[in-house]
Protein backbone atom coordinates (compact mmCIF):
# COMPACT_ATOMS: atom_id res chain seq x y z
CA UNK A 1 0.00 0.00 0.00
CA UNK A 2 1.31 3.44 -0.76
CA UNK A 3 2.26 5.29 2.42
CA UNK A 4 0.13 8.92 1.33
CA UNK A 5 -2.80 9.29 2.66
CA UNK A 6 -4.80 11.02 -0.51
CA UNK A 7 -3.78 7.93 -2.60
CA UNK A 8 -5.42 5.61 0.53
CA UNK A 9 -8.37 7.67 0.67
CA UNK A 10 -8.82 7.80 -3.00
CA UNK A 11 -8.32 4.38 -3.75
CA UNK A 12 -10.70 3.33 -0.72
CA UNK A 13 -13.80 5.28 -2.47
CA UNK A 14 -13.50 3.19 -5.33
CA UNK A 15 -12.97 -0.28 -3.25
CA UNK A 16 -15.90 1.00 -1.51
CA UNK A 17 -17.98 1.56 -4.84
CA UNK A 18 -17.14 -1.95 -6.22
CA UNK A 19 -17.81 -3.47 -2.40
CA UNK A 20 -21.11 -6.13 -2.52
CA UNK A 21 -24.00 -4.94 -0.31
CA UNK A 22 -23.41 -8.45 1.30
CA UNK A 23 -20.30 -7.57 2.04
CA UNK A 24 -19.17 -8.43 6.42
CA UNK A 25 -18.94 -5.13 8.26
CA UNK A 26 -15.99 -5.08 10.25
CA UNK A 27 -15.99 -2.85 13.14
CA UNK A 28 -12.95 -1.09 15.30
CA UNK A 29 -12.50 0.53 18.13
CA UNK A 30 -8.94 2.72 19.05
CA UNK A 31 -8.64 3.25 22.99
CA UNK A 32 -5.73 5.88 23.21
CA UNK A 33 -3.36 8.32 24.78
CA UNK A 34 -2.48 10.26 21.37
CA UNK A 35 -3.91 11.01 18.38
CA UNK A 36 -4.09 8.23 16.06
CA UNK A 37 -6.68 9.30 13.48
CA UNK A 38 -3.57 9.02 10.60
CA UNK A 39 -3.83 5.13 10.80
CA UNK A 40 -7.58 5.20 9.38
CA UNK A 41 -7.22 5.71 5.71
CA UNK A 42 -4.91 2.94 5.46
CA UNK A 43 -6.95 0.51 7.86
CA UNK A 44 -10.00 1.14 5.68
CA UNK A 45 -7.73 0.42 2.60
CA UNK A 46 -6.45 -2.62 4.03
CA UNK A 47 -10.15 -4.07 5.01
CA UNK A 48 -11.55 -3.18 2.05
CA UNK A 49 -9.11 -5.07 -0.17
CA UNK A 50 -10.02 -8.08 2.39
CA UNK A 51 -13.78 -7.46 0.83
CA UNK A 52 -15.14 -5.98 4.81
CA UNK A 53 -16.62 -3.17 4.79
CA UNK A 54 -14.92 -0.73 7.19
CA UNK A 55 -16.26 0.93 10.08
CA UNK A 56 -13.34 2.78 12.65
CA UNK A 57 -13.72 4.43 15.85
CA UNK A 58 -11.89 6.32 18.31
CA UNK A 59 -12.13 7.09 21.96
CA UNK A 60 -11.48 9.82 23.84
CA UNK A 61 -8.23 11.32 24.71
CA UNK A 62 -6.21 8.82 27.42
CA UNK A 63 -10.57 7.80 28.85
CA UNK A 64 -9.49 4.05 28.74
CA UNK A 65 -11.83 2.78 31.32
CA UNK A 66 -14.52 5.21 30.34
CA UNK A 67 -14.38 4.18 26.93
CA UNK A 68 -14.58 0.00 27.89
CA UNK A 69 -17.55 0.73 30.11
CA UNK A 70 -19.41 2.74 27.23
CA UNK A 71 -18.31 -0.39 25.38
CA UNK A 72 -19.16 -2.72 27.76
CA UNK A 73 -22.99 -1.29 27.94
CA UNK A 74 -23.24 -1.27 24.13
CA UNK A 75 -23.81 -4.79 23.70
CA UNK A 76 -25.99 -4.21 20.40
CA UNK A 77 -22.78 -3.43 18.40
CA UNK A 78 -20.42 -6.18 18.77
CA UNK A 79 -17.34 -4.99 18.24
CA UNK A 80 -14.90 -7.50 15.87
CA UNK A 81 -11.68 -5.54 17.16
CA UNK A 82 -10.59 -3.37 20.11
CA UNK A 83 -6.96 -1.39 19.42
CA UNK A 84 -5.51 -0.10 22.63
CA UNK A 85 -2.39 2.44 21.34
CA UNK A 86 -0.59 4.11 23.93
CA UNK A 87 2.65 5.97 24.31
CA UNK A 88 4.80 5.88 27.85
CA UNK A 89 5.28 9.59 28.29
CA UNK A 90 1.12 10.14 28.41
CA UNK A 91 0.76 6.67 30.49
CA UNK A 92 3.80 7.96 32.99
CA UNK A 93 4.42 11.84 32.79
CA UNK A 94 7.46 11.37 34.99
CA UNK A 95 9.00 9.26 32.43
CA UNK A 96 12.67 10.78 31.49
CA UNK A 97 12.94 12.33 34.88
CA UNK A 98 16.41 11.24 37.25
CA UNK A 99 15.47 8.53 38.94
CA UNK A 100 12.21 7.31 36.77
CA UNK A 101 11.38 3.25 37.20
CA UNK A 102 8.44 1.82 35.28
CA UNK A 103 6.07 0.52 37.97
CA UNK A 104 3.66 3.36 37.80
CA UNK A 105 2.92 2.46 34.17
CA UNK A 106 3.56 -0.92 34.99
CA UNK A 107 0.63 -0.52 37.22
CA UNK A 108 -1.52 1.39 34.82
CA UNK A 109 -1.19 -1.12 31.97
CA UNK A 110 -2.14 -4.21 34.47
CA UNK A 111 -5.33 -2.50 35.35
CA UNK A 112 -6.23 -1.82 31.84
CA UNK A 113 -5.73 -5.44 31.01
CA UNK A 114 -8.24 -6.51 33.43
CA UNK A 115 -10.80 -4.28 32.86
CA UNK A 116 -10.18 -5.28 28.87
CA UNK A 117 -11.21 -9.08 30.15
CA UNK A 118 -14.53 -7.82 30.75
CA UNK A 119 -15.75 -6.70 27.47
CA UNK A 120 -16.97 -8.80 24.85
CA UNK A 121 -14.78 -7.55 21.87
CA UNK A 122 -13.62 -10.67 19.73
CA UNK A 123 -10.34 -9.40 19.56
CA UNK A 124 -7.93 -6.82 20.89
CA UNK A 125 -4.66 -5.68 19.84
CA UNK A 126 -2.43 -3.89 22.34
CA UNK A 127 0.27 -2.35 21.40
CA UNK A 128 3.81 -2.16 22.61
CA UNK A 129 6.13 1.07 23.38
CA UNK A 130 8.89 2.14 21.12
CA UNK A 131 12.03 2.38 22.99
CA UNK A 132 14.14 5.06 22.28
CA UNK A 133 16.49 5.13 19.31
CA UNK A 134 19.09 6.99 20.91
CA UNK A 135 20.31 5.15 24.07
CA UNK A 136 21.51 6.20 27.51
CA UNK A 137 25.01 6.71 28.11
CA UNK A 138 24.69 7.08 31.91
CA UNK A 139 25.15 3.67 33.18
CA UNK A 140 22.86 4.12 37.09
CA UNK A 141 19.81 4.28 37.41
CA UNK A 142 16.75 2.36 35.57
CA UNK A 143 17.23 3.98 31.91
CA UNK A 144 14.22 4.40 29.61
CA UNK A 145 15.26 1.75 27.37
CA UNK A 146 15.14 -0.64 30.27
CA UNK A 147 12.40 0.58 31.57
CA UNK A 148 10.59 0.36 27.89
CA UNK A 149 11.60 -3.08 27.80
CA UNK A 150 10.60 -4.57 31.15
CA UNK A 151 7.28 -2.60 30.51
CA UNK A 152 7.11 -4.89 26.61
CA UNK A 153 7.95 -7.64 28.80
CA UNK A 154 4.90 -7.32 30.90
CA UNK A 155 2.95 -6.77 28.04
CA UNK A 156 3.70 -9.60 26.17
CA UNK A 157 2.87 -12.07 29.05
CA UNK A 158 -0.64 -10.59 29.72
CA UNK A 159 -1.37 -11.35 26.57
CA UNK A 160 -0.17 -14.51 26.36
CA UNK A 161 -2.10 -15.53 29.41
CA UNK A 162 -5.15 -14.66 27.41
CA UNK A 163 -4.12 -15.82 24.25
CA UNK A 164 -7.29 -17.24 23.03
CA UNK A 165 -8.34 -13.51 21.65
CA UNK A 166 -5.52 -11.09 22.68
CA UNK A 167 -2.60 -10.09 20.13
CA UNK A 168 0.36 -8.00 20.16
CA UNK A 169 0.41 -5.06 18.16
CA UNK A 170 4.72 -4.84 17.74
CA UNK A 171 4.90 -0.86 17.05
CA UNK A 172 8.53 -1.42 18.61
CA UNK A 173 9.33 -3.97 16.05
CA UNK A 174 7.79 -1.99 13.26
CA UNK A 175 9.00 1.31 13.83
CA UNK A 176 12.93 -0.17 13.68
CA UNK A 177 11.94 -1.56 10.52
CA UNK A 178 11.30 1.28 9.55
CA UNK A 179 13.87 3.20 11.08
CA UNK A 180 13.34 6.58 13.06
CA UNK A 181 13.36 9.33 10.17
CA UNK A 182 10.66 6.89 8.60
CA UNK A 183 8.94 6.17 11.56
CA UNK A 184 8.75 8.87 14.58
CA UNK A 185 7.61 12.14 13.62
CA UNK A 186 9.09 14.65 16.80
CA UNK A 187 7.33 18.02 15.55
CA UNK A 188 4.22 16.67 15.43
CA UNK A 189 4.67 15.10 18.54
CA UNK A 190 5.17 18.25 20.60
CA UNK A 191 2.58 20.33 18.67
CA UNK A 192 -0.42 17.64 18.74
CA UNK A 193 0.68 14.86 20.51
CA UNK A 194 0.69 12.50 16.77
CA UNK A 195 3.98 10.70 16.98
CA UNK A 196 4.00 8.63 13.94
CA UNK A 197 4.61 9.29 9.95
CA UNK A 198 2.04 7.52 7.58
CA UNK A 199 4.60 4.60 6.77
CA UNK A 200 4.31 3.61 10.53
CA UNK A 201 0.76 4.37 10.35
CA UNK A 202 0.50 1.72 7.35
CA UNK A 203 2.42 -0.93 9.27
CA UNK A 204 0.31 -0.87 11.85
CA UNK A 205 -2.63 -0.87 10.10
CA UNK A 206 -1.63 -3.91 8.17
CA UNK A 207 -0.62 -5.78 11.26
CA UNK A 208 -4.72 -5.21 12.72
CA UNK A 209 -5.85 -6.18 8.84
CA UNK A 210 -4.02 -9.80 9.60
CA UNK A 211 -6.04 -10.14 12.66
CA UNK A 212 -8.90 -9.37 10.80
CA UNK A 213 -8.18 -11.59 8.10
CA UNK A 214 -8.07 -14.37 10.39
CA UNK A 215 -11.23 -13.90 12.30
CA UNK A 216 -13.32 -13.67 8.96
CA UNK A 217 -11.94 -16.75 7.79
CA UNK A 218 -9.53 -14.95 4.74
CA UNK A 219 -6.56 -17.18 4.91
CA UNK A 220 -5.12 -18.86 1.96
CA UNK A 221 -5.00 -22.83 2.61
CA UNK A 222 -2.95 -23.51 -1.13
CA UNK A 223 0.44 -22.32 -2.09
CA UNK A 224 0.07 -22.93 -5.92
CA UNK A 225 4.03 -22.12 -7.49
CA UNK A 226 5.09 -21.76 -10.69
CA UNK A 227 8.83 -23.38 -11.16
CA UNK A 228 11.51 -22.38 -13.34
CA UNK A 229 13.06 -18.84 -11.71
CA UNK A 230 10.16 -19.20 -9.14
CA UNK A 231 11.59 -22.54 -7.55
CA UNK A 232 15.09 -22.29 -8.66
CA UNK A 233 16.84 -19.80 -10.92
CA UNK A 234 17.10 -20.90 -14.25
CA UNK A 235 14.93 -22.59 -17.06
CA UNK A 236 15.67 -26.07 -16.04
CA UNK A 237 14.44 -27.08 -19.95
CA UNK A 238 17.41 -25.52 -21.01
CA UNK A 239 19.91 -24.61 -17.80
CA UNK A 240 19.78 -28.98 -17.17
CA UNK A 241 19.63 -30.33 -13.31
CA UNK A 242 23.74 -29.13 -13.19
CA UNK A 243 22.93 -25.63 -14.55
CA UNK A 244 19.91 -24.19 -12.54
CA UNK A 245 20.60 -21.60 -9.64
CA UNK A 246 19.77 -23.79 -6.35
CA UNK A 247 22.63 -24.04 -3.77
CA UNK A 248 23.47 -22.14 -0.30
CA UNK A 249 27.18 -20.67 -1.16
CA UNK A 250 26.56 -18.54 -4.26
CA UNK A 251 23.91 -15.88 -5.32
CA UNK A 252 21.01 -15.98 -6.44
CA UNK A 253 20.57 -20.04 -6.08
CA UNK A 254 20.97 -19.39 -1.84
CA UNK A 255 17.91 -17.13 -2.22
CA UNK A 256 15.73 -19.54 -4.11
CA UNK A 257 17.20 -21.79 -1.45
CA UNK A 258 15.54 -20.15 1.66
CA UNK A 259 12.50 -19.44 -0.39
CA UNK A 260 11.98 -23.09 -0.30
CA UNK A 261 12.44 -23.33 3.65
CA UNK A 262 9.51 -20.28 3.90
CA UNK A 263 7.52 -23.24 1.82
CA UNK A 264 8.70 -25.93 3.70
CA UNK A 265 7.72 -23.68 7.10
CA UNK A 266 3.90 -22.74 5.61
CA UNK A 267 3.67 -26.79 4.47
CA UNK A 268 4.26 -27.94 8.14
CA UNK A 269 1.51 -25.21 9.39
CA UNK A 270 -0.90 -26.91 7.01
CA UNK A 271 -0.65 -24.87 3.76
CA UNK A 272 -1.00 -27.47 0.91
CA UNK A 273 1.80 -27.32 -1.54
CA UNK A 274 0.94 -27.48 -5.45
CA UNK A 275 2.85 -26.95 -8.89
CA UNK A 276 1.48 -25.45 -12.08
CA UNK A 277 4.28 -24.74 -14.51
CA UNK A 278 4.40 -24.86 -18.31
CA UNK A 279 7.29 -27.53 -18.53
CA UNK A 280 8.21 -30.89 -19.15
CA UNK A 281 6.74 -33.38 -16.16
CA UNK A 282 10.18 -34.85 -16.55
CA UNK A 283 12.33 -32.30 -16.04
CA UNK A 284 10.46 -30.61 -13.08
CA UNK A 285 10.58 -33.70 -11.36
CA UNK A 286 14.10 -34.83 -12.13
CA UNK A 287 15.02 -31.47 -9.64
CA UNK A 288 12.25 -32.69 -7.24
CA UNK A 289 13.67 -36.17 -6.91
CA UNK A 290 17.50 -35.60 -7.87
CA UNK A 291 19.05 -31.90 -7.58
CA UNK A 292 21.29 -32.39 -4.04
CA UNK A 293 20.66 -28.76 -3.11
CA UNK A 294 16.88 -29.44 -3.85
CA UNK A 295 14.36 -28.95 -0.07
CA UNK A 296 10.97 -29.45 -2.07
CA UNK A 297 10.89 -33.39 -2.71
CA UNK A 298 7.82 -34.48 -4.64
CA UNK A 299 6.15 -35.92 -1.59
CA UNK A 300 5.92 -32.41 -0.46
CA UNK A 301 3.11 -31.62 -3.50
CA UNK A 302 -0.47 -32.60 -2.99
CA UNK A 303 -1.27 -32.03 -6.41
CA UNK A 304 -0.08 -30.46 -9.73
CA UNK A 305 -0.41 -29.35 -13.28
CA UNK A 306 2.91 -29.48 -15.31
CA UNK A 307 2.19 -29.12 -19.01
CA UNK A 308 1.80 -26.38 -21.65
CA UNK A 309 -1.52 -25.76 -21.13
CA UNK A 310 -3.10 -22.27 -19.46
CA UNK A 311 -2.06 -21.65 -15.86
CA UNK A 312 -5.72 -20.63 -15.54
CA UNK A 313 -6.90 -24.09 -16.13
CA UNK A 314 -4.11 -25.91 -14.39
CA UNK A 315 -5.03 -24.18 -11.56
CA UNK A 316 -8.70 -24.38 -11.63
CA UNK A 317 -7.94 -28.12 -12.10
CA UNK A 318 -5.66 -27.88 -8.75
CA UNK A 319 -8.68 -26.37 -7.00
CA UNK A 320 -11.40 -29.39 -8.27
CA UNK A 321 -8.89 -31.70 -7.24
CA UNK A 322 -8.18 -30.77 -3.76
CA UNK A 323 -11.88 -29.84 -3.53
CA UNK A 324 -11.26 -26.25 -2.18
CA UNK A 325 -12.42 -22.83 -3.74
CA UNK A 326 -10.15 -20.86 -6.05
CA UNK A 327 -10.62 -17.74 -3.17
CA UNK A 328 -8.40 -19.81 -1.07
CA UNK A 329 -5.62 -20.11 -3.97
CA UNK A 330 -2.54 -17.93 -3.69
CA UNK A 331 -0.37 -18.61 -7.45
CA UNK A 332 3.21 -17.50 -7.47
CA UNK A 333 5.15 -16.94 -10.37
CA UNK A 334 8.11 -14.96 -11.88
CA UNK A 335 6.02 -13.94 -15.24
CA UNK A 336 4.20 -10.39 -14.91
CA UNK A 337 2.48 -11.71 -17.98
CA UNK A 338 1.65 -14.75 -16.61
CA UNK A 339 0.15 -13.40 -13.59
CA UNK A 340 -1.72 -11.20 -15.36
CA UNK A 341 -3.93 -13.90 -17.49
CA UNK A 342 -4.37 -15.99 -14.51
CA UNK A 343 -5.74 -12.03 -12.49
CA UNK A 344 -7.88 -11.77 -15.59
CA UNK A 345 -9.19 -15.40 -15.82
CA UNK A 346 -9.28 -15.74 -11.93
CA UNK A 347 -9.89 -13.37 -10.17
CA UNK A 348 -10.84 -15.52 -7.26
CA UNK A 349 -7.07 -16.80 -7.20
CA UNK A 350 -4.58 -14.42 -4.88
CA UNK A 351 -1.58 -13.35 -7.18
CA UNK A 352 2.00 -12.62 -6.07
CA UNK A 353 4.69 -11.98 -8.75
CA UNK A 354 8.31 -13.01 -7.25
CA UNK A 355 10.13 -9.96 -6.94
CA UNK A 356 13.24 -8.66 -9.56
CA UNK A 357 15.49 -8.31 -6.57
CA UNK A 358 15.74 -12.13 -5.63
CA UNK A 359 17.47 -11.36 -2.23
CA UNK A 360 13.80 -10.29 -1.26
CA UNK A 361 12.39 -13.41 -2.27
CA UNK A 362 12.45 -15.61 0.91
CA UNK A 363 10.31 -13.23 2.61
CA UNK A 364 7.81 -12.53 -0.35
CA UNK A 365 5.15 -14.93 1.65
CA UNK A 366 5.61 -13.59 4.86
CA UNK A 367 4.91 -10.28 3.87
CA UNK A 368 2.41 -10.56 2.30
CA UNK A 369 0.88 -12.02 5.23
CA UNK A 370 -2.46 -14.37 3.23
CA UNK A 371 -1.01 -17.80 5.07
CA UNK A 372 -1.08 -16.35 8.75
CA UNK A 373 -2.67 -18.53 11.23
CA UNK A 374 -2.67 -18.10 15.35
CA UNK A 375 -2.43 -22.13 16.15
CA UNK A 376 -1.21 -24.74 14.31
CA UNK A 377 -3.21 -28.09 15.29
CA UNK A 378 -2.29 -31.72 14.59
CA UNK A 379 -4.19 -31.53 11.31
CA UNK A 380 -2.12 -28.61 10.07
CA UNK A 381 0.87 -30.98 10.61
CA UNK A 382 -0.79 -34.07 8.90
CA UNK A 383 -2.83 -32.51 5.74
CA UNK A 384 -0.19 -33.22 3.19
CA UNK A 385 -0.12 -36.85 4.10
CA UNK A 386 -3.60 -36.56 4.27
CA UNK A 387 -4.04 -35.86 0.75
CA UNK A 388 -1.68 -38.28 -0.24
CA UNK A 389 -3.93 -40.54 1.75
CA UNK A 390 -6.69 -39.37 -0.37
CA UNK A 391 -5.20 -40.39 -3.74
CA UNK A 392 -4.88 -43.72 -2.33
CA UNK A 393 -8.32 -43.95 -2.07
CA UNK A 394 -9.28 -42.90 -5.06
CA UNK A 395 -7.32 -44.95 -6.99
CA UNK A 396 -8.65 -47.72 -4.76
CA UNK A 397 -12.34 -46.38 -6.19
CA UNK A 398 -11.32 -47.05 -9.67
CA UNK A 399 -11.99 -50.73 -9.06
CA UNK A 400 -15.05 -50.79 -7.20
CA UNK A 401 -18.44 -51.30 -8.98
CA UNK A 402 -20.36 -48.91 -7.39
CA UNK A 403 -20.41 -45.98 -4.94
CA UNK A 404 -21.83 -48.03 -2.13
CA UNK A 405 -19.39 -50.63 -2.18
CA UNK A 406 -16.18 -47.86 -2.73
CA UNK A 407 -17.81 -46.57 0.72
CA UNK A 408 -17.97 -49.49 2.95
CA UNK A 409 -14.46 -50.51 1.25
CA UNK A 410 -13.17 -47.72 3.34
CA UNK A 411 -14.16 -49.07 6.55
CA UNK A 412 -14.66 -45.16 8.20
CA UNK A 413 -14.98 -44.96 12.13
CA UNK A 414 -16.15 -41.97 13.41
CA UNK A 415 -15.58 -40.73 17.06
CA UNK A 416 -18.60 -38.11 18.32
CA UNK A 417 -17.85 -36.82 21.20
CA UNK A 418 -18.84 -33.67 23.48
CA UNK A 419 -16.54 -30.82 22.74
CA UNK A 420 -13.21 -30.47 25.11
CA UNK A 421 -11.14 -27.53 25.86
CA UNK A 422 -8.27 -29.03 24.16
CA UNK A 423 -10.29 -29.09 20.99
CA UNK A 424 -11.18 -25.25 20.94
CA UNK A 425 -7.94 -24.37 18.57
CA UNK A 426 -9.34 -26.99 15.74
CA UNK A 427 -12.89 -25.92 16.39
CA UNK A 428 -12.29 -22.32 15.83
CA UNK A 429 -10.02 -22.85 12.42
CA UNK A 430 -13.05 -25.14 11.11
CA UNK A 431 -15.19 -22.46 11.66
CA UNK A 432 -13.08 -19.60 10.21
CA UNK A 433 -11.68 -21.87 7.23
CA UNK A 434 -14.72 -24.01 6.21
CA UNK A 435 -17.28 -22.60 3.63
CA UNK A 436 -18.16 -25.69 1.29
CA UNK A 437 -20.35 -27.79 3.85
CA UNK A 438 -20.99 -25.13 6.45
CA UNK A 439 -24.61 -24.75 6.81
CA UNK A 440 -24.35 -20.97 8.20
CA UNK A 441 -21.21 -19.36 7.38
CA UNK A 442 -21.24 -18.39 11.34
CA UNK A 443 -17.65 -17.27 11.96
CA UNK A 444 -16.34 -18.37 15.66
CA UNK A 445 -13.05 -17.43 17.10
CA UNK A 446 -11.56 -19.42 20.09
CA UNK A 447 -13.38 -17.28 22.39
CA UNK A 448 -16.48 -17.36 21.18
CA UNK A 449 -16.19 -21.15 21.32
CA UNK A 450 -14.84 -21.01 24.47
CA UNK A 451 -17.89 -19.36 25.69
CA UNK A 452 -20.28 -21.69 23.95
CA UNK A 453 -19.04 -24.68 25.54
CA UNK A 454 -19.33 -23.05 29.23
CA UNK A 455 -23.29 -22.08 28.63
CA UNK A 456 -25.52 -24.94 29.98
CA UNK A 457 -27.97 -24.15 26.88
CA UNK A 458 -25.92 -25.52 24.31
CA UNK A 459 -23.62 -28.05 23.28
CA UNK A 460 -20.57 -28.56 20.99
CA UNK A 461 -19.44 -32.09 19.60
CA UNK A 462 -16.82 -33.16 17.90
CA UNK A 463 -16.13 -35.46 14.87
CA UNK A 464 -12.82 -37.25 14.43
CA UNK A 465 -12.99 -39.86 11.50
CA UNK A 466 -10.34 -42.23 10.25
CA UNK A 467 -10.46 -45.48 7.61
CA UNK A 468 -8.41 -47.90 6.31
CA UNK A 469 -5.70 -45.73 4.48
CA UNK A 470 -5.46 -43.06 7.61
CA UNK A 471 -6.75 -40.47 10.08
CA UNK A 472 -9.15 -37.81 9.00
CA UNK A 473 -8.25 -35.91 12.47
CA UNK A 474 -11.04 -33.91 13.66
CA UNK A 475 -13.23 -32.29 11.07
CA UNK A 476 -16.93 -31.61 12.14
CA UNK A 477 -18.27 -29.67 14.42
CA UNK A 478 -21.70 -29.24 15.02
CA UNK A 479 -23.61 -27.52 18.02
CA UNK A 480 -27.11 -27.20 19.21
CA UNK A 481 -29.02 -24.90 21.38
CA UNK A 482 -31.25 -25.94 24.12
CA UNK A 483 -34.94 -24.09 24.15
CA UNK A 484 -36.72 -26.16 26.44
CA UNK A 485 -38.56 -29.14 24.83
CA UNK A 486 -37.21 -27.94 21.08
CA UNK A 487 -33.69 -27.56 20.29
CA UNK A 488 -32.04 -25.72 17.65
CA UNK A 489 -29.25 -26.81 15.54
CA UNK A 490 -27.44 -23.38 15.28
CA UNK A 491 -23.89 -24.65 13.06
CA UNK A 492 -23.27 -27.86 11.52
CA UNK A 493 -19.56 -27.77 9.14
CA UNK A 494 -17.37 -30.79 7.46
CA UNK A 495 -14.04 -29.88 6.78
CA UNK A 496 -13.61 -29.97 2.83
CA UNK A 497 -11.42 -33.05 2.45
CA UNK A 498 -14.13 -35.31 4.45
CA UNK A 499 -16.87 -34.74 2.26
CA UNK A 500 -18.28 -37.84 -0.13
CA UNK A 501 -18.64 -40.17 2.84
CA UNK A 502 -21.27 -39.84 4.64
CA UNK A 503 -19.77 -38.13 7.65
CA UNK A 504 -21.96 -35.06 7.78
CA UNK A 505 -25.15 -37.21 7.80
CA UNK A 506 -23.31 -39.41 10.82
CA UNK A 507 -22.65 -36.73 12.72
CA UNK A 508 -26.16 -34.89 12.71
CA UNK A 509 -28.43 -37.47 13.08
CA UNK A 510 -26.58 -39.20 16.06
CA UNK A 511 -25.79 -35.67 17.62
CA UNK A 512 -29.70 -35.19 17.35
CA UNK A 513 -30.27 -38.91 18.70
CA UNK A 514 -28.23 -38.25 21.65
CA UNK A 515 -29.56 -34.68 22.80
CA UNK A 516 -33.47 -36.07 22.28
CA UNK A 517 -32.53 -38.37 24.57
CA UNK A 518 -30.54 -36.29 27.06
CA UNK A 519 -32.26 -32.98 26.72
CA UNK A 520 -36.00 -34.66 25.76
CA UNK A 521 -36.36 -33.17 22.95
CA UNK A 522 -39.25 -33.72 20.72
CA UNK A 523 -38.79 -30.80 18.14
CA UNK A 524 -35.36 -29.99 16.21
CA UNK A 525 -35.47 -26.58 14.05
CA UNK A 526 -32.25 -25.89 11.89
CA UNK A 527 -31.42 -23.29 8.81
CA UNK A 528 -29.71 -23.53 5.79
CA UNK A 529 -28.07 -20.10 5.33
CA UNK A 530 -26.99 -19.78 1.40
CA UNK A 531 -23.46 -18.39 0.93
CA UNK A 532 -21.26 -18.03 -2.74
CA UNK A 533 -19.95 -21.21 -1.54
CA UNK A 534 -22.09 -23.59 0.26
CA UNK A 535 -23.98 -24.70 -2.47
CA UNK A 536 -23.50 -28.40 -2.27
CA UNK A 537 -24.87 -28.23 1.25
CA UNK A 538 -28.19 -26.26 0.24
CA UNK A 539 -30.00 -30.18 0.12
CA UNK A 540 -28.59 -31.63 3.60
CA UNK A 541 -31.64 -30.82 6.10
CA UNK A 542 -33.80 -33.05 3.36
CA UNK A 543 -31.53 -35.76 2.99
CA UNK A 544 -31.46 -35.75 6.56
CA UNK A 545 -35.38 -36.33 7.01
CA UNK A 546 -35.83 -32.93 7.91
CA UNK A 547 -39.07 -31.31 6.54
CA UNK A 548 -38.67 -27.78 5.56
CA UNK A 549 -41.19 -24.90 6.82
CA UNK A 550 -40.01 -21.53 5.43
CA UNK A 551 -37.60 -19.36 3.77
CA UNK A 552 -36.88 -15.92 5.95
CA UNK A 553 -35.07 -13.52 6.40
CA UNK A 554 -32.42 -15.84 8.26
CA UNK A 555 -32.29 -18.55 5.25
CA UNK A 556 -34.31 -21.57 4.77
CA UNK A 557 -36.31 -23.26 7.75
CA UNK A 558 -36.28 -26.59 8.75
CA UNK A 559 -38.24 -28.77 11.75
CA UNK A 560 -38.01 -32.50 12.77
CA UNK A 561 -40.23 -33.91 14.82
CA UNK A 562 -38.32 -37.24 16.95
CA UNK A 563 -35.29 -38.64 15.67
CA UNK A 564 -34.05 -37.84 12.24
CA UNK A 565 -34.55 -40.10 9.61
CA UNK A 566 -32.05 -40.01 6.75
CA UNK A 567 -32.78 -40.89 3.24
CA UNK A 568 -29.28 -41.86 2.13
CA UNK A 569 -28.33 -44.68 4.37
CA UNK A 570 -25.02 -44.40 6.69
CA UNK A 571 -24.77 -47.93 7.89
CA UNK A 572 -21.43 -47.56 6.09
CA UNK A 573 -19.89 -45.45 9.11
CA UNK A 574 -19.13 -47.26 12.41
CA UNK A 575 -19.90 -44.31 15.14
CA UNK A 576 -17.83 -44.38 18.57
CA UNK A 577 -17.67 -42.19 21.48
CA UNK A 578 -21.00 -41.99 22.79
CA UNK A 579 -23.95 -44.75 24.20
CA UNK A 580 -25.20 -46.48 20.75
Amino acid sequence: MSTNIAAAIAQSRQLELELPETARHYRVQFLRNYTIEGIEPFLRYALLQLGLRPHVQFGGYGTFRQDLEQIASNSQQALDAIVVCWVLEELDPDVGNPNWTSDRARTALLSLFDHLDRVSARAILVQNFIAPFVAETSAGGDSIGLGVTALNRCISEEIDKRALRFSLLDSSQLARQLGEAAALDYRFWYLAKAPYKPALLDKMATEITRVARLQCGLAKKVLVLDCDNTLWGGVIGEDGLAGIKLDRHDYPGNAFLDFQKSILRLNRRGVILALCSKNNESDVFDVLDNHASCLLRRTDISAYRINWEAKATGIREIAEQLNVGLNSVVFVDDSSHEIGLVSNALPQVTCLRTPDKHWMLPSLLARSGVFDTDVVTNEDLVRTQSYRDERERESSRADMVSLDEYLASLQIIAKITTATPEAIPRIAQLFLKTNQFNLTTRRLVAFEVEQLMTSESNAIFTMSASDRFGDLGLVGVMIAERRGTEAGVTDLLLSCRALGRGLELALASEVIRRLSLEWGITRWLAYFVPSLKNAQARDFWDRAGFTFECEDNMGKKYYLQGEPGAALPIDHVTITGGNQ
